[in-house]
């Protein structure tokens, strides 16, 4: 568990044990119109060593109602539980990939995300809540996360393919014809007409068959590399919001970044376990 879970802990317990009603054993038998030394003994019976001047707090109600309701039981029911056995949504896929930290991953998130946000699409709450976490994570980094790294030569390849045909749109779009777009590629890149014309076609559903979609993704492309280049520029500011009626155990309470980073990375492998579960 990390620093910052086991604080959340300590803190909810607090409030938790404080907002109960403070009543005793003797008071609490009062209310149910029981004598104490009955009350007592069902206490005792279900694992509770009280007096009847000691409290009564609302997980020892509990815990008794718990041992009336099973002592008083005739039947047992037995329920069947089913298991489905399928393989690993999208979701997991994306939960897991991003808590073993593996290449690109993250980005990769946020690239899904920022495509579906320019395209209108509806958000997965899934999805949303790995943004989230992402997000707040890098902001305590002081870094977007990392591109995936160590590409292959042929995606190497496919990149370039991929710049051309974003060029050549981004040429055309500006009013420049065709062979004027065609030149201004030559010169840069050093093919011919034909292996421009190839890689403009195996991107276009790429760039956007359309001009709207092409400013759409125009928008986007601008967007990331706007995070990315003014990442590195947003301080990290903690601000502390501490309840006066807290102990002092739990009031002079310090973390570092590493601290809120942990508590992260534990939240993004929590909620794979769960869904996984």
């Amino acid at each position: 568990m990390s620093k910052i879970s086991a604080y959340i802990q300590s803190v909810q317990q607090h409030f938790k044990e404080t907002s109960e009603k403070t009543q005793t054993v003797a008071e609490f038998a009062e209310e149910l119109r029981k004598p104490v030394n009955i009350l007592l003994e069902q206490l005792q019976s279900a694992g509770l060593s009280k007096s009847k001047n000691d409290i009564m707090l609302e997980s020892d109600k509990q815990t008794l109602l718990e041992y009336l309701q099973k002592s008083h039981s005739s039947e047992k029911f037995e329920r069947k539980k089913i298991t489905l056995t399928r393989g690993p949504s999208e979701a997991v896929k994306m939960w897991r990939a991003v808590a073993e930290n593996k290449n690109g991953s993250a980005w990769e998130v946020l690239e899904n995300f920022s495509l579906k946000i320019i395209y209108g699409q509806p958000i997965d709450p899934d999805l949303q809540r790995l943004v989230n976490l992402i997000i707040a994570k890098s902001f305590l980094e002081g870094a977007l996360p990392n591109m995936r790294r160590g590409r292959p030569k042929s995606d190497d390849v496919e990149e370039m393919s991929m710049e051309v045909a974003q060029m050549y749109w981004d040429l055309r779009d500006g009013g420049k014809s065709y062979a004027d777009a065609v030149e201004i590629i030559a010169n840069q890149i050093y093919k011919d007409e034909r292996h421009i014309m190839r890689m403009v076609e195996a991107n276009t559903s790429n760039v956007g068959h359309t001009l709207e979609d092409r400013e759409r993704k125009r928008q986007w492309r601008s967007l990331m590399r706007e995070m990315r280049r003014d990442a590195n520029s947003h301080p990290s500011i903690y601000e502390k919001f501490i309840n006066p009626d807290l102990p002092p155990e739990l009031t002079n309470i310090e973390f570092d970044t590493s601290d809120y980073i942990d508590h992260l990375d534990e939240l993004i492998n929590s909620e794979l376990n769960t869904k996984e579960n």
